[in-house]
């Protein structure tokens, strides 16, 4: 199989990439204890319990300052990483940490079509067919702490841009999708945007898309990678996608 589809090799992410990435689990690590806490909290009547729980997310708040501190120095110290960080910012609903778990987690962010950074995040519907069984599309697989980042940035991204937000709603209006699924779909919109801002190298504009959710208006960009979507297997081989179309509409959920 390997000689018959010739995939490229993956490359070893750099020093700064790992770092970075550790430093974002890191992260999370404590945003996930600090939840618990903060569970805990409204679980208990007792005030000396609730005082040494307090505190605790005192000290919890302080060490996620000091890491998103962290990350942002390493981004600022790195030309490259701190450029795509930078350009990645000027999107809607992409702050300095989404950036950075979009550039430790997704190396290939801007070297492959649209299609196929939508499977590796797993953010494009997976069709569940079997002879005459049909089961309605849903995303499955990809990275998921892609994916987790995305669809926090799409929340905010609906309320700060109104082509995002009015995309949002035809979704929600017209095909009649639950809060969730649109949601998803922003999230994969929004990471076509991005693909394409670091693959042409521009900043993001509320207007440099003609055809923003306009189906008709779709541009294909390599053969054999917009016109459908390729196998996990594929995803290696994805051409390095050009930003025209990228706004096009993309069937994202059911079909």
């Amino acid at each position: 199989m390997g000689e018959k589809l010739a995939p490229r090799p993956t490359v070893e992410p750099s020093r700064e990439r790992r770092e970075l990435a550790e430093l974002n689990d890191r992260r999370r690590q404590l945003v996930d204890d600090r939840k618990r806490e903060r569970q805990r909290l409204q679980q208990t009547d007792n005030p000396i319990v609730a005082k040494d729980i307090k505190a605790l997310i005192r000290v919890l708040d302080n060490h996620i300052a000091s890491i998103e501190t962290r990350i942002r120095a390493l981004l600022e110290a790195r030309e490259t990483l701190g450029e795509d960080a930078r350009r990645m910012q000027t999107a809607p609903g992409i702050g300095a940490i989404t950036a950075a778990v979009l550039l430790a987690e997704m190396p290939e962010i801007g070297h492959l079509s649209r299609r196929a950074i939508a499977m590796l995040a797993g953010l494009a519907p997976i069709a569940c067919e079997s002879g005459d069984y049909r089961e309605r599309r849903k995303i499955q697989g990809g990275r998921r702490k892609v994916r987790t980042a995305l669809y926090m940035a799409a929340l905010g991204c609906v309320r700060a841009s109104a082509r995002f937000r009015a995309f949002y709603e035809r979704l929600r209006n017209e095909r009649g999708l639950a809060p969730k699924a649109a949601f998803v779909a922003v999230a994969r919109k929004l990471l076509t945007v991005l693909n394409a801002m670091l693959c042409d190298g521009v900043d993001y504009c509320e207007h440099r898309f003609p055809h923003f959710g306009d189906e008709k208006g779709a541009t294909k960009s390599s053969p054999g990678a917009a016109d459908r979507s390729p196998s996990p297997i594929r995803l290696a081989t994805g051409e390095r996608s050009a930003a025209e179309g990228v706004m096009a509409s993309i069937p994202l959920v059911g079909g």
